[in-house]
């Protein structure tokens, strides 16, 4: 079988010479192919209708992409007479190049010279369109075909993931010879008359395989009225009229193609008188026809398949592989929440220096494994917790653990493939991803929803499928913090792991929410020490905090707060104060920690949960009721703990 790239090898080695969006776009207009905009880094059209608006006007492209410099090229296939097969690959969804794989092995070669390889690392080949033709929709999973109605997004465009797309080697549309028409066996040829019995404009390869395989069941030796009606079954079900021509020709009364021809494009879409498909495979099977796509293949019973096993089989089972002895196992789905100011994020830092470096993590035995760590709360916040590591242990973070600042959404298959590639190519498997926070992590997304938490489940099993180990997510509690992780329950149950964080007062302690195989409720002390890391630019003086077990009695309740709300803002000035860098400002004690108030109250509008608008201004309540209170104290403008 000849490969594309065997069948590119042949092509043109010019590539399209680089330049501005907008000189590529030109170019494809003065090629002949209807282009139009598309947002930057993105496939939405910038026009008004959209695919209908491509155009091979110079002047109007022209203005398009002085408007928007930036903007993606897309082409019109419909009206530039292309029809492209997209290929794709997506993590967790069926693999176009299997599918191809699967159709090229039963049909021949898929080729083209002009192939663009996709930012999302699938294909465009691209085809001229056979007169006549009616084009599926798709040509199995993973495969879809552009052509009426559609367009493809064309180099040196960038997809949303960020990677260009680009002409392969030697196969550009501009430079390529000229391009192949789409094979037979992709369409069904149409009659020319316009009321042919059905549009099988979606009929699949598959679907026309089964209706030929009917058809060639069924004696083409039958009177010609049973002739006729199984030709308009047939030709109602997708089958080509060469299909059905070979199949005439084995009956004993077949007069040639031209008597075929003439009843083929007689048929008219008259429900009077129209003959279905159904009637096709109903006739079929009467005949003892096996439909291909009910036939089950009883596979061959091996009574040895099951190992039976026994109680003293079961107690001398491999004990179950740890990644935290009783806290974390060696694979699976874990969490790690708390209200905010509980210090989660101090903690996760910890547990991954632990597990990275192979060290006891709270008197508890680690397996050494390597970490990568999603930070997308801030590079800033992260850079100085780190330095803070260094300064407190008096060595930096162990060499197997890496961090990840930027932007990440595990509702898009691109950022999840990408992610998993990069901790595949830097030898990070088989160890622990931590997402801090799961609320960074899918902007926008109803936590409350179990559509939108199944969905964002579900990427972090396919990511923990992908690179093994443990999938650690970082969560907040919801306003009351007594019933647990934020948003829907499902989060909760699909857990193997869950490590509960509370605070009350100065006092921390961390437990395990949740252990499929092994005990819960064990409670841990500890505490934020706070460190400092030298003086800024402006000679001030900066700080932040490392975990330390706290060994302490548990101190006396603190005074009751009125809500969750008082809770929720107390815990986060608890926070702001501690890694403060401000001390005796307006008027506090000397070593007194203080932020500004209009600071105080952006920072706890974040950890609000009520409508948008009202945050700021029920963080600002809720704060000054505790000031009300006696539990801070609020001079010219700033703010401590009394």
């Amino acid at each position: 079988m000849v490969s594309n790239q065997e069948y590119r090898d042949g092509a043109s080695r010019r590539q399209l010479e680089p330049g501005t969006r907008l000189d590529c776009a030109l170019a494809y207009a003065a090629q002949g192919y209807y282009v139009l905009p598309l947002e930057p880094n993105g496939k939405t059209p910038l026009t008004r209708h959209g695919v209908k608006d491509a155009t091979r006007d110079p002047a109007k492209i022209a203005e398009w992409w002085r408007t928007c410099p930036e903007a993606n090229i897309g082409i019109n296939c419909s009206a530039s007479g292309l029809a492209v097969v997209d290929i794709d690959r997506h993590a967790g969804k069926a693999n176009g190049f299997d599918t191809l794989a699967a159709l090229e092995a039963e049909h021949g070669p898929l080729c083209s010279p002009v192939v663009v390889k996709t930012g999302s690392g699938g294909e465009h080949r691209y085809y001229r369109v056979p007169g006549g033709a009616q084009l599926p929709g798709k040509l199995g999973p993973g495969i879809d075909l552009k052509h009426n109605n559609g367009y493809v997004v064309a180099p040196p465009s960038v997809h949303p993931n960020g990677t260009a797309y680009e002409w392969m080697p030697g196969a550009s549309l501009l430079d390529a010879p000229p391009l192949p028409l789409l094979p037979d066996w992709v369409h069904a040829p149409c009659a020319e008359h316009s009321n042919a019995p059905m549009d099988v404009s979606d009929r699949l390869p598959t679907e026309i395989a089964r209706a030929c395989s009917a058809l060639f069941s069924l004696d083409a030796g039958c009177d010609r009225d049973a002739w006729i009606r199984r030709a308009m079954a047939a030709k109602d079900a997708g089958v080509s009229f060469g299909a059905f021509n070979e199949w005439s020709s084995l009956g004993a009364n077949y007069e040639g193609e031209d008597d075929c021809r003439a009843a083929w494009d007689s048929f008219r879409d008259d429900k009077a008188d129209r003959v279905t498909a159904a009637t096709l495979f109903h006739q079929a099977q009467k005949a003892g026809w096996n439909d291909p796509a009910k036939v089950r293949i009883a596979p061959e019973v091996d009574a040895g398949r099951y190992r039976l096993l026994s109680a003293d089989d079961l107690l001398n089972a491999p004990p179950l592989s740890w990644l935290v002895r009783g806290v974390l196992p060696a694979s699976g789905l874990a969490a790690l929440y708390g209200p905010s100011g509980s210090g989660k994020s101090f903690l996760a830092l910890d547990l991954c220096a632990a597990v990275a470096g192979g060290a006891e993590w709270f008197e508890r035995r680690v397996t050494a494994a390597p970490v990568t760590y999603l930070c997308l709360e801030g590079e800033a916040g992260l850079s100085k917790r780190t330095h803070a590591w260094r300064e407190h242990y008096g060595r930096a973070l162990p060499d197997r653990m890496a961090f990840i600042t930027q932007s990440f959404d595990l509702r898009n298959e691109a950022d999840v493939d990408d992610l998993c590639a990069a901790v595949s190519e830097a030898g990070l498997r088989d160890g622990l991803l931590v997402i801090d926070t799961l609320n960074r992590a899918a902007p926008g997304a109803d936590e409350n929803a179990s559509t939108d938490m199944g969905a964002l489940i579900e990427a972090c099993k396919a990511i923990q499928r992908a690179v093994g180990g443990v999938v650690l997510a970082v969560h907040h509690t919801g306003k009351d913090a007594a019933k647990g992780l934020r948003g829907h329950s499902s989060l909760f149950a699909a857990l193997d792991a869950g490590i509960e964080v509370r605070r009350d007062g100065e006092r921390r302690e961390w437990s395990v929410a949740k252990s499929k195989d092994d005990a819960d409720g064990a409670r841990n002390a500890f505490r934020l020490q706070l460190v400092e890391l030298g003086e800024d630019a402006d000679g001030e003086l900066e700080t932040s905090c490392v975990v330390e077990a706290d060994e302490a009695p548990a101190q006396s309740a603190r005074r009751v707060l009125k809500g969750a709300t008082q809770k929720l803002v107390h815990d986060g000035m608890q926070l702001l104060l501690l890694t403060s860098e401000h001390k005796g400002e307006g008027g506090a004690p000397v070593d007194r920690a203080c932020v500004r108030k209009d600071d105080a109250v952006t920072a706890l509008a974040g950890d609000m949960t009520c409508e948008i608008r009202r945050r700021k201004p029920e963080a600002r309540r809720a704060l000054d009721s505790l000031i009300a209170a006696g539990l801070y104290i609020e001079p010219e403008g700033w703010v401590w703990e009394n």
